[in-house]
């Protein structure tokens, strides 16, 4: 009777020291995600101006672009919290749609259009929410 209850003692515990939880890494306090920041701008026209905000080496940048073609893709790495920000028009009077769009890790996370002469297209996200 003893080497039973030994044996059954013995089990419970091998069965309950060998079962480990799985949990997801959480990232560490001290440092911040990554993630890849996409902004996409697609146009009839064909010639559209654009601003965004970019964020590089901790700073952010005001950009104003004047684009020539179709379609424009501007990448960079941000990091969690940071405010992300796109719009476009048609540099001359035109109703053709322009579309802006914002992804994040490859996630559209915010996009605008419009196809009224005058109307900016605008996008605006935080990073990583």
């Amino acid at each position: 009777m003893k080497k039973i209850i030994v044996i059954i003692t013995c089990a419970v515990a091998v069965v309950f020291t060998s079962c480990k939880k799985n949990e997801t890494p959480q990232p560490n306090s001290g440092t911040m995600m990554s993630y890849n920041v996409e902004y996409r701008i697609e146009n009839n026209s064909g010639n559209v101006q654009a601003d965004y905000v970019t964020y590089q080496n901790g700073t952010y940048s005001n950009v104003h672009e004047v684009l020539n073609r179709n379609n424009e893709s501007i990448s960079f790495t941000g990091k969690a919290g940071i405010n992300l920000s796109l719009s476009a028009y048609n540099s001359t009077p035109s109703a053709q749609e322009v579309i802006v769009q914002i992804f994040v890790n490859g996630r559209l996370v915010a996009s605008g259009d419009a196809t009224a002469p005058g109307v900016k297209a605008e996008a605006k996200a935080v990073c990583g929410q």
